[in-house]
Order: C-alpha cells, then sequence, then structure tokens
C-alpha cells in the first residue's frame, strides 16, 4: 500500500538512434544447416542500416536492413550457414548512424551449439509405397539422423530397416514408453488408427506432450481422416480437425506454394536467397497426389499450401504441443520431384533432410538445460526425467562455471518454488565473455550423467538498452498504487 510517485525524464523518440533490439535465432544446429535469424530493430525515423554479423573476431556476413516508416520497430530473417561443430559465438552490430551518441545497444551476442550427434527417427508405415522408399533413400547419407522404419507387409508382420540391433522394434511398433521414448521423432504414415492399441495411441500423444518429440503425420490411402486418427488419443496433438467425409486421399496433380511463414522457415529453403528460393519452390514439378486435412487449430501454422481448382488448402502444417511439436504433411507424392527432374537435383533429398533435422533438433533429452540472463544475473534451469521420461527427484545438481576469464566457480541447483520438478541455481557474471555450463548430477556423492551449455553475456550493457522514456508505463504504475505521474515541467509543483 505504498503509493509511487513516477517523475518521466527524457525523449519519447531519439531520432539519431539505433537499438538492436532482439536477435532470436535456435540454440543449437546440426552441422551443414542454415539458421534463421530473426533481428528487431528500434528507429524513431525511417531510413536504411547495415547489419554486420561476426563469428568471434571474423566477419562473415553484412546484410542492409529496410526500416520502415510508420513504424519504430523493423524485423528482418537472416539466413546463417553453419558448418564447423563446436560453440559458436555470433556477434550482429549495426553500424551507427550519423550523430549517434549511444552505440552500446547496436550489438547483440549469441552462442550456438553446433553437435555432431546422432538423432532417431521412427517411421512407420503401412504399405509398401513410393514415398516411402524416396524418403528412406533420401535420408541414406544423412550422418546425423538414424532412420528406423517399420514397413507393414502384412497382418501385424513389418519389415524392418535402419535398425541398431536384432532386438529392436522385434515385436513391431514399440509397446512401452521407454522403448518408445528413445526415439527424437515419430513419422507414421498410410496407416490407420486402429492398428494401435489405445495404449499404443496415449503413447504416441505422451511422446509429443511429456517426451517433447515431435510427431509428422504424412497422408495416404490409410492415413489421417481416412485411417479414423480423428477418433484416436493422440488427436488433441494434431495440428488439424481431421474429418473422414471430407479427407479422401486423391490421386490427383497438385501444384505447392510457399506461405510467408514457410519462406522464412530453415527446413524450407533451398537457397539463401529469399527470392531464389521462391523461384525453385515455383519450378518444382507437381505433387502425385493430396489429402484434405478439415479445419485448422488455433495454434497451427502453415508453411506449405497447394491450389486445387482455384482453391488453396494446407499441405503442411504443424502446432506446438505440451513440450513438443506435431506436423502434418498433406500429400504422399513427393516422389514426383525426384522422378520428373533430372538426375543430379537435390531438391527431394534436401527437402527432406532438411525437415527430419527440424524434427528433431529441438528435442529435449533426459538431461535438458537453459539459462536466462537478467541483468548481469544468470539463472539456470534444468530438468533430470529417466527412461519414461518422469521426473528424477532424488538427484542432487551441481553447476560448474567457467568463465572466459576469472575463475571457476560453483552452483548448487535446489528445486523451484513454482515448479518442484525444474531445478534452479544463479550467479552474477560479472566480466565479459563466454561463460561455459556444466552440470553435473550426483546421487549422494556419485555423479551420474552431465550436461553442457555456453552462453556469452556483456556485463553491464543493460542499461544501454531501451533509453527512450516510457511515460505510459510511468503512468500505470502512479495509477495502480495510488501515486501520481509527474511531467519533466511540473517538477516545481
Amino acid at each position: 500500500n505504498v503509493p509511487v510517485h513516477a517523475i518521466g525524464i527524457g525523449h519519447e523518440e531519439i531520432e539519431e538512434d539505433l537499438e538492436l533490439q532482439e536477435v532470436t535465432l535456435p540454440g543449437q544446429a546440426l552441422p551443414g544447416t542454415i539458421l534463421a535469424a530473426r533481428v528487431a530493430v528500434r528507429h524513431d525515423k525511417p531510413g536504411q542500416a547495415r547489419l554486420k554479423i561476426y563469428d568471434n573476431d571474423n566477419i562473415i556476413m553484412s546484410h542492409d536492413l529496410e526500416l520502415d516508416e510508420g513504424n519504430n520497430i523493423s524485423t528482418a530473417w537472416i539466413d546463417i550457414p553453419v558448418s564447423d561443430t563446436g560453440y559458436r559465438h555470433l556477434r550482429f552490430s549495426l553500424d551507427p548512424w550519423e550523430g549517434e551518441q549511444v552505440t552500446e545497444n547496436n550489438q547483440q551476442s549469441r552462442v550456438v551449439n553446433v553437435k555432431e550427434e546422432k538423432y532417431k527417427v521412427l517411421y512407420i508405415e503401412g504399405e509398401p509405397r513410393w514415398e516411402y522408399k524416396f524418403i528412406r533413400r533420401a535420408m541414406d547419407k544423412d550422418q546425423s539422423i538414424d532412420l528406423v522404419s517399420l514397413l507393414r507387409v502384412s497382418q501385424n508382420k513389418f519389415y524392418r530397416q535402419g535398425i541398431s540391433s536384432p532386438d529392436e522394434l522385434v515385436e513391431g511398433f514399440p509397446l512401452t514408453k521407454a522403448e518408445l521414448f528413445k526415439y527424437n521423432a515419430l513419422i507414421i504414415g498410410s496407416i490407420e488408427a486402429a492398428s494401435f492399441t489405445p495404449e499404443q495411441q496415449q503413447m504416441v500423444h505422451d511422446f509429443v506432450s511429456e517426451r517433447g518429440g515431435s510427431l509428422l503425420m504424412i497422408a495416404g490411402l490409410n492415413g489421417l481422416g481416412n485411417g479414423g486418427w480423428e477418433n484416436s488419443l493422440l488427436y488433441e496433438a494434431l495440428p488439424a480437425r481431421l474429418s473422414q467425409s471430407s479427407g479422401k486421399f486423391i490421386r490427383e496433380k497438385a501444384k505447392v506454394e510457399l506461405t510467408a511463414a514457410g519462406l522464412h522457415s530453415p527446413m524450407l529453403k533451398f537457397d539463401q536467397d529469399i527470392n531464389n528460393n521462391r523461384k525453385a519452390w515455383q519450378e518444382l514439378p507437381e505433387i502425385a497426389d493430396y489429402q484434405l486435412i478439415g479445419e485448422l487449430k488455433p495454434a497451427a501454422s502453415t508453411l506449405l499450401t497447394i491450389d486445387v481448382n482455384g482453391e488453396t488448402h494446407p499441405l503442411l502444417v504443424n502446432q506446438p504441443y505440451g513440450r513438443g511439436s506435431s506436423y502434418i504433411f498433406a500429400t504422399g507424392g513427393t516422389w514426383r520431384w525426384q522422378m520428373s527432374m533430372p538426375l543430379e537435383d537435390q531438391s527431394h533429398e534436401t527437402f527432406w533432410r532438411q525437415l527430419l533435422r527440424e524434427l528433431v533438433i529441438d528435442t529435449p533429452g533426459r538431461f535438458f538445460m537453459t539459462s536466462q540472463v537478467t541483468g548481469d544475473q544468470i539463472s539456470i534451469k534444468s530438468e533430470i526425467r529417466d527412461e519414461n521420461y518422469e521426473p528424477e527427484r532424488e538427484l542432487k545438481l551441481t553447476a560448474i562455471v567457467t568463465p572466459q576469464t576469472g575463475e571457476a566457480m560453483t552452483v548448487e541447483l535446489h528445486p523451484s518454488q513454482d515448479i518442484p520438478d525444474l531445478m534452479t541455481g544463479e550467479f552474477r557474471a560479472d566480466t565479459s565473455g563466454l561463460y561455459d555450463i556444466e552440470t553435473i548430477t550426483r546421487r549422494d556423492d556419485e555423479p551420474i550423467a552431465s550436461a553442457r551449455m555456453a552462453i556469452y553475456h556483456d556485463a553491464g550493457k543493460a542499461e544501454y538498452f531501451s533509453l527512450r522514456a516510457n511515460h505510459m508505463l510511468l503512468q500505470q504504475l502512479a495509477d495502480a498504487t495510488g501515486g501520481r505521474y509527474w511531467n519533466q515541467d511540473e517538477l516545481d509543483e
């Protein structure tokens, strides 16, 4: 019950100032992929700004940004190819405008972990078909993805490919959570929901919501609405309201088109140049078939569409669900890209490799760790789960933080007051540079497992951002507490 009297000092607009307000990009990537970075620039007049991107101290690209008139925040997408493995310190820097007083807010740094890691994808298909054959062929040379497949050849009998041991999937589709949850992504093709027991359907639902895996449903004669998936226990996880009446599998050609969201998706990049990429998609042959998937759910995003007699229908859609995400690809006919184009063309292979890489890259492991920066205070958050991805509550966690300069420090993690399954700890970062964080789990005094990450912190830089006066916020603060807001010219009162 303390009234706050707020005094607003400063300008709401600073025309000569540029601020690199935000840089958003994935924290990890696979070698040979393209990072899609979204940058937001604050400005109070239109114009052009040059953004330079450095890998450590080496400039890797520059990009001219158009700052819109009428908006004080302009955004842009920038593609950054990554190849070498390890922690990559990427620095984004705006060239200052003439007369700019404060340039500390022109820069932001991010760390990306480019890791050479094997991910496992399980693909179950209900019938031998061209799409299955060409997907497997496309993934044969990808060293980052183990594609394990079950192809139904007769009732309750499956042909296994890509297995790592004779015992893997010997009983067909997994019967336990532990068996299913060791995969990072799941693809379900032309196979009906009735082929899965209620327990298996619930497991697939939990695979997305609890394990944080990715699910991709592919159209087919027995897939999606034709396969009765709208009545299955995993229906809530899907991005569309499937309809058996309108979801017939149609064996007719259709032209694929990119949406605005798809244009900036890293998994749909045939070329880093936005215009060349759009042209590459326009030149693709028609797909061989399609399936209508009904109304999309509120959280769904459409990445690809098809044109059917002048009507636009969603083809590739996705949505977040729980800890994971789900996709629907409403065709089984991308194999025509391979068959109708020159032998040396890699469009089909590139599409499927990038799609599967996108499915797996952000799936959490059993030992999951993130960080959050508030000023110069850095918090570490970690979750530990067993083979069923149930929280492990008996383990102790210790983080070893090694700054780029200075001595290492030890941070003990404790259960969060708000989320008991989340372990948290924090430390103060007094110097700028790279911070290597290794979190070790222990049962009593015996180490069990460890996880690592790295962040870059600019100590003392937070005060240079949000320079403009926020009179509206100060007014709300005063009103909410029973105080008064004072303008700068009212100080004599």
